[in-house]
């Protein structure tokens, strides 16, 4: 399957593609040391490996009846894989799949650093979780990886999940990427991408900010829902940010919205990481980084209105103190004019009431204003 850019591609074409991929075994085990870790056929080495493979290797698949194993080349049209014996393996698809799942995981794991241990089926300390493949620093600190096929409901997997983290192990959950786990709608609407129908217990983990991920292990590509979508308003800041997975603007789905069809993009594994809180896809990176360029536009611009606001009320005060200084300095000159320039008595007719400034007789329509005409 060939998958774009570093940021994951999200055409129409996305879920077929990364649910129609190939059903082969890639994996076994040693048979003269069947606990290590399993063996990786790479794709196009069939030729060169087969007579080693076939002396050295066996099915890796539990309580499988005949593990004798053959190698097949059929790269570069298809891709190499073992097979059985005619009549063996006959191993369910996703059986094959979750054991291929784990081992992928758990080498993945340890070509992020040589210091990792990842094992697969690991009980934790307590013995009350058995998970896929737990990843272990050398600190100590845990990671567990779940591949989830099997249908599980809500109550299961949100005691399996806070049994992890009441232990202080952060648990990531790879949804399997045939079978029940990954639903498209039957006719993809014109949003833009691929998209996906979640289900109550996605929703369910969306609610709790769980990073919903999907995994198929024989193309090794890893599939996110992007539970945040693109704003349709942005910042002449945020605008600067290139568009897709390495930054790009985006605001939280509501639950329920667009009956929960949401985005669908897949990465390449390798380009994936693993950290002490799961795992982080590129996709996953772009929403991390858009996320902060979002509440960083954010922040500027409340900012930017506190510092309006604030030179608002300067300017009102500088305004408020002229005024008052002008009020002053006119009540000064006034006095001054008054003691240069005293006004004589006037006579004034007796009951005639008095200009308080000018001392001159006013008649009582003006004298409601305070002054009259000549003052």
């Amino acid at each position: 399957m060939m998958v774009g850019m570093a940021g994951g591609i999200h055409d129409a074409a996305t879920i077929a593609a990364f649910q129609s991929g190939e059903n082969r075994l890639v994996y076994a085990r040693y048979k003269a040391a069947p606990d290590d870790p399993a063996y990786f056929l790479e794709d196009g080495t069939a030729v060169a490996q087969r007579q080693w493979a076939n002396e050295h290797l066996e099915c890796f698949m539990p309580e499988c009846g005949d593990r004798r194993l053959s190698v097949v080349a059929r790269w570069p049209r298809r891709r190499d894989g073992f097979a059985h014996r005619a009549g063996a393996g006959k191993h369910a698809p996703e059986s094959l799949f979750h054991e291929q799942g784990k081992a992928l995981i758990a080498r993945w794991a340890c070509a992020q650093d040589p210091q990792l241990k990842a094992v697969v089926e690991q009980a934790t300390e307590d013995k009350s979780r058995r998970a896929d493949v737990m990843v272990t620093w050398p600190d100590g600190a845990h990671v567990a990886v779940e591949v989830q096929y099997a249908g599980i409901s809500i109550a299961e997997w949100r005691e399996r999940h806070e049994s992890y983290q009441r232990q202080g192990i952060a648990c990531v959950w790879l949804f399997g990427h045939v079978g029940t786990q990954l639903r498209a709608p039957t006719r993809q609407p014109g949003m833009g991408g691929a998209l996906v129908r979640l289900s109550a217990l996605h929703r369910a983990m969306a609610e709790e900010e769980v990073p919903l991920l999907w995994l198929n292990p024989i193309e090794e590509t890893i599939g996110t829902v992007l539970t945040e979508r693109p704003v349709s308003t942005c910042t002449d800041r945020l605008c600067t940010f290139e568009h897709d997975a390495r930054a790009f603007p985006v605001a939280p789905h509501e639950v329920g919205d667009a009956e929960d069809l949401l985005e669908f993009r897949v990465d390449r594994l390798s380009d994936s990481r693993l950290d002490r809180t799961g795992v982080r896809t590129p996709t996953l990176h772009g929403l991390a980084r858009s996320r902060i360029a979002l509440l960083d536009a954010r922040a500027h611009d409340a900012e930017r209105k506190r510092q309006h606001a604030a030179d608002q009320r300067v300017r009102r005060e500088e305004r408020r103190r002229a005024q008052e200084q002008a009020h002053r300095l006119q009540q000064a000159a006034l006095t001054a004019f008054r003691e240069r320039h005293p006004t004589p008595p006037a006579r004034v007719p007796p009951g005639m009431l008095v200009c308080p400034v000018c001392r001159t007789g006013m008649d009582p329509i003006l004298a409601g204003y305070g002054k009259h005409v000549g003052c």
